[in-house]
């Protein structure tokens, strides 16, 4: 085999990228094939009411038999919310961080703060 051949080098990179965007569909399947996924989404106050939402259930039931098709769902609200859920990280829309950071840093410079870091205790 000619390593300098073109063909070659171009079927391999194809074959390593699909072997990268299976593993990803695997990662994710595992995220969302989980015993617990539909108990986390339920215990949830964020994610609790879209489990009464037909449209939601069927979505993640589409991810669940087939995980590649979540890139169909990314651009929904809920499924960013959900992946939040699974993870354990806290997914914020652009509104709420600054509702919620503005309130901390409003309370930090006006004195409400801890004072751990200002004035030397």
């Amino acid at each position: 085999i000619d390593p300098t051949n073109e063909q070659l080098a171009s079927a391999l990179e194809d074959v390593e990228k699909e072997m990268q965007g299976s593993q990803a569909a695997d990662s994710i399947g595992a995220l969302f094939s989980s015993p617990d996924v539909w108990g986390k989404l339920a215990s949830n106050p964020e994610t609790a009411a879209y489990l009464q939402q037909p449209d939601f259930v069927q979505m993640l039931q589409n991810v669940q038999k087939n995980p590649a098709s979540v890139s169909n769902y990314l651009k929904d609200p809920r499924m960013m919310q959900v992946f939040g859920v699974l993870l354990g990280v806290n997914v914020m829309s652009g509104e709420q961080a600054a509702s919620q950071f503005g309130a901390e840093a409003d309370a930090a410079s006006s004195g409400g703060g801890s004072g751990c870091c200002a004035g030397g205790t």
